[in-house]
């Protein structure tokens, strides 16, 4: 199912090539989803929770498990999102995180957000149902492309993903778990993201949990602005715009920004260490310049960072026409 899309004037000067979407295929069809083995209990396949008839898994995390289901009443595909802890000490505090996300999505309507279509909170088994995107998370489409994307094709994208969290960041929602696997990109060039769990509310912190608490950070680490991991976890936008950065760092250059295996010291780097340029990795026309608004997204101290989403837009739609029109100084001057 391809996502529906407005097109306004931008998205058409947007849209992406057709040579760049057929090369990303997609994920595959209901009939050959690989069947997830999970050593917690999940409800059958074939089996309903609320309006949703489970048909095929689809994802397993540490303490989720995502199924491609259907709403019977109106037969439209959708992904059902079901708790899954490993340790059912968390499955309170999981219950907070998914009743949070349907709070935050009720509130929310973009082209580029999986739509929200059911909830129940159920005590034996809540869940939560979203628009169903026939798609690849960035980091799929990164692995299909060799390891790293286009410069032009990551402009796009990174462009679309701003206009989409602006949506939530003009609501005084920020995301707080922005990187590849929770951008998915459809077949038609259009982004959808997805698991708004760790969404805030600029001003108010959720609740303390277990999922959190002990390890004082929220977010994953390979893509976390620094405040995420302080103490008090003050955030706002500019937090999404940090992370977002390290999400198309990765994406264009093939390598993470902070290469760490151990959590603890990725977490440190973000904290302390100074970025390699994203240009340093690859040159290519629009590179430079997006260097420089990756290493502006991805500064330490959220006031040295784009304070405002339009001037951050204007300077990724600069890069992608300096891009396009082949003007691009490769050398850096020093």
């Amino acid at each position: 199912m391809r996502a529906g899309t407005s097109r306004t004037g931008t998205d058409a000067d947007l849209e992406l090539d057709s040579q760049d979407v057929t090369s990303t295929a997609v994920l595959s069809s209901a009939e050959t989803l690989p069947d997830i083995r999970l050593e917690v209990s999940l409800p059958p396949i074939g089996g309903y929770l609320g309006r949703c008839r489970l048909q095929a898994h689809m994802a397993a995390g540490s303490n989720s498990a995502v199924f491609l289901g259907e709403l019977w009443d109106l037969r439209i595909p959708v992904a059902v999102k079901v708790l899954a802890p490993r340790d059912p000490s968390f499955r309170a505090s999981l219950a907070v995180h998914l009743r949070n996300e349907f709070e935050v999505l009720c509130k929310l309507s973009h082209a580029c957000i999986a739509r929200l279509w059911d909830y129940r909170d159920d005590h034996e088994q809540p869940h939560l149902a979203t628009e169903y995107v026939h798609s690849l998370t960035l980091d799929q489409l990164r692995i299909k492309h060799g390891g790293r994307v286009s410069v032009k094709l990551a402009l796009r994208i990174a462009l679309k993903i701003v206009d989409g969290l602006s949506s939530a960041w003009r609501l005084g929602f920020a995301h707080r778990d922005v990187k590849p696997e929770n951008i998915l990109f459809t077949p038609d060039g259009n982004v959808k993201i997805i698991d708004w769990g760790l969404a805030g509310e600029v001003g108010r912190e959720l609740p303390s949990t277990l999922i959190a608490e002990p390890t004082r950070f929220i977010g994953t680490p390979a893509y976390m602005a620094p405040e995420s991991a302080r103490t008090n976890r003050a955030f706002d936008h500019r937090t999404d715009i940090y992370s977002l950065g390290a999400t198309i760092y990765h994406l264009v250059t093939g390598k993470l920004a902070f290469e760490h295996v151990m959590a603890t010291k990725m977490i440190l780097a973000h904290l302390h260490e100074p970025l390699t340029p994203a240009f340093d990795h690859v040159q290519e026309p629009g590179m430079l310049r997006l260097s420089e608004v990756l290493s502006r997204m991805m500064a330490k101290n959220p006031n040295d960072r784009y304070q405002d989403p339009d001037e951050l837009r204007d300077d990724l739609t600069r890069a992608l026409s300096e891009d396009s029109g082949g003007n691009s100084k490769f050398i850096r001057i020093r």
